[in-house]
Formats: C-alpha cells, structure tokens, sequence
C-alpha cells in the first residue's frame, strides 16, 4: 500500500481508531475503497444504504469510501484477531468501542500490526482531532518512544472546553444540561412485545397507544411510559415466569420470556442491563460503580447482589425462561429472533430503531410491536 493512502485513510474517517498494516485497499475508479473491523460484540451486519449521506460526503471530500464492516462472526475480538493475522487478512481500519482502544491497540502493536502515528503528522494531517482531543486521552495510546497506535473519538469526558471548543456558551451549557439531568432510574435497553405485555397486564399501553399520546401532545409522555406495574425485583421475576407459563409459540417457534442480543461470553447484558432492571441498580456496573452510601468506587464483580443476578438469570435458562441458545447467538441469529418475535422481552432497538422494527413486523403481518419496557424498582442502599 502507498504511503500517501495510509495518511488519506487515516486522517478521512472520524470513526476510524487504528490503521494496521494491512493491504486490503483497492482503488476503484479513482475511490480508494476500506475495509473496517468492528471489535465489539460478537457480530456487526453490515447494510449498504441507498442512500448514505455521511459516506457520500466522505468519497466525495477525500476520495475514501469503506465498502466493508465485518464483526467477529459469533465469537469475540481475540478469536477473530488470531483467525485474521493467521490468514494475513487483516483489515485497513479496526473500530473499537466501550474505552477498549488502548488494550486492544497495545496488543496490535505487540503483534507489529499498527501503522503508528505521531503529533506532528496529526497536527498537520488531522488538525481538528489533535486540538478537540485531551493529551491524557492521547497518552492512552502512546507507545514508550512516544508513538501513537490509535485514534480516539466521541469522548465520554467532562473536559468540555476542550473536546467542545468550537461550541458556543450556550450549546455547551446545554450539553451539560442534559447531562445532568440523565435518570438512573429507567433502563433504555430491554423492550418488550406489547401483545405479550396486555396479556398480564391489559391496562398497559401498546406502541401504537403510546405513539398517539405522543402525537396529541406533542410534549415528553415519561409518566404515561411507566405504566407497567412491577414495583419490586420479585414482581419482575414473576412476570417473566407468567410469560413462560402463556405457552406461546410464533409461527410454531417458542416465544421465550427473554432472550440475550449475541454477547457471547460477554456478561455486559446479563449483568448491566437485565440484570439492573431485575434488581434496581440500573446503570451502575459490575465492573466498577461508584457506591452512593459510602461515596467510594467499587468492584461489585464478586458482591452478593451480582452473584444474586447470575445465580437468578442461570435458574432462568435452565427453567427456559431465557432461551438457551442465545447464550452464544450472533447479531444477525439474535435480529432474526426480534423479527420473527420469538422472544417476549430482549434489547429490541440492537436489531434497529423501534419505528423500523416495527414498520416491518407490520408489513411482514405481526400482530405485535415492541415497546420500552420502563419500570421502576427502587435501588438497594449504594446504588441510588
């Protein structure tokens, strides 16, 4: 591969984190064209818009257009790492996501598998990036004699006049706003098929009665979303077995109460999502959390409130109240399932937006949509 691609494709896409040795690219009627290795999860469906407008803006700018992102196939990023280098098919550009750039860039470089960067080619190749980023972000990615493996973006950081320098008092201060008033006490992630949720629970709204309240409004419809009446972690793991007990099929397929989004052996939904909502501990993590009672940072990998959330979610499985198959389902196995509506309750808007998935399961003759299932447990002491 040229030197002179290298630098275009590096500096044109702002999604971009690493560029790696690879020579995958090809020139095709004057567009050099990328390959893109998604990292996370354990899959990535690539779909080929009609219409992209970021894409075309890009070609059009530099001349760069990606006409490929792949996952890990069902597996996770260390399997799909050795399978590439194995085969000396390593991508052009490896996207990473979750903070996991600087580990998994550090491995890459170990493997002599980075084309590394420097200040002075980012000063002048990537003016912008090198001023709205931090220099302890850019230190997360240096190599001892100083290089840079990679390039972070979409900063998760309160460093605002920094990574927001070019907004205005204003838009800043919005940005903070919303910040701030951020809830912890509903969970954005699990959605649930509406029919499913009338059974049990018949005074509930269906998506199309919450979509009419919203359009006659016109305004923020919160209280009219927390109309499921599950107050307490019991009353939740008691609906799940109600919706077991239905006996429920969808084109002759077994409806499961819950069904997992294709993490693998990753426990990032199980414990971070299903199992926050179960419990009331929505948003803080098993990994690390900041513990409101003794305003410390803590580890609850191995405390008796995580452990509770397994030992509940393996009874589930086992019970078939979560499908067992999905403990190893891929992105595209885990979308199948959303559209045929095999699962009651799972993170539907991974599968796309919920006026998309609906729209189809309309057209393909459904008699459900899915919904947000927001409810509100109050959070154990620590945990507010």
């Amino acid at each position: 591969m040229l030197r002179k691609k290298k630098i275009i494709a590096v500096i044109s896409l702002m999604l971009s984190m690493i560029m790696l040795t690879s020579c995958n690219t090809k020139k095709a009627d004057g567009v050099l064209e990328l390959t893109v290795w998604n990292t996370q999860g354990t899959d990535y469906v690539w779909k080929d818009l009609e219409r992209d407008i970021p894409g075309d803006w890009l070609t059009e700018k530099v001349g760069v257009k990606v006409q490929n992102i792949y996952g890990n196939d069902g597996g996770q990023w260390d399997s799909k790492l050795t399978k590439l280098v194995t085969g000396d098919n390593l991508p052009d550009i490896i996207w990473t996501q979750a903070a996991q750039g600087p580990s998994h860039f550090n491995k890459m470089n170990d493997l002599k598998k980075v084309w590394l960067l420097d200040d002075e080619m980012l000063k002048k190749y990537a003016p912008n990036i090198w001023k709205r980023t931090p220099a302890y972000v850019w230190d997360l990615f240096r190599t001892e004699d100083g290089k840079i493996t990679g390039i972070p973006f979409d900063l998760n950081t309160d460093d605002i006049d920094t990574v927001y320098s070019d907004y205005t008092e204003e838009e800043k201060a919005n940005l903070l706003n919303v910040k701030a008033t951020t809830t912890s006490r509903i969970n954005y992630n699990l959605s649930i098929r509406d029919d499913v949720l009338k059974m049990i629970y018949p005074e509930a709204k269906s998506y199309d009665e919450l979509v009419a309240v919203l359009n006659e409004r016109q305004a923020p419809i919160g209280d009219e979303v927390l109309d499921i009446p599950i107050k307490t972690t019991e009353e939740f793991i008691d609906f799940m077995y109600k919706i077991k007990d239905l006996n429920l099929t969808e084109n002759g397929k077994k409806v499961y109460a819950f069904g997992y989004a294709g993490d693998g052996n990753d426990n990032w939904e199980a414990l971070v999502h299903l199992g926050n909502i179960m419990y009331g501990t929505n948003w803080h993590q098993y990994t690390a959390h900041w513990n409101t009672a003794t305003e410390t940072i803590e580890v609850p990998l191995m405390d008796d409130l995580v452990k509770q959330m397994a030992k509940t979610q393996n009874k589930m499985v086992l019970d078939k109240v979560i499908d067992p198959e999905s403990l190893a389902h891929t992105g595209a196995q885990f979308q199948a399932k959303v559209f045929q509506g095999t699962y009651a309750i799972c993170s539907a808007t991974r599968a796309g937006s919920f006026p998309d998935i609906n729209a189809q399961l309309e057209s393909s003759g459904a008699k459900f949509k899915y919904r947000p299932l927001y409810i509100d447990i109050p959070a154990p002491e620590g945990y507010e």
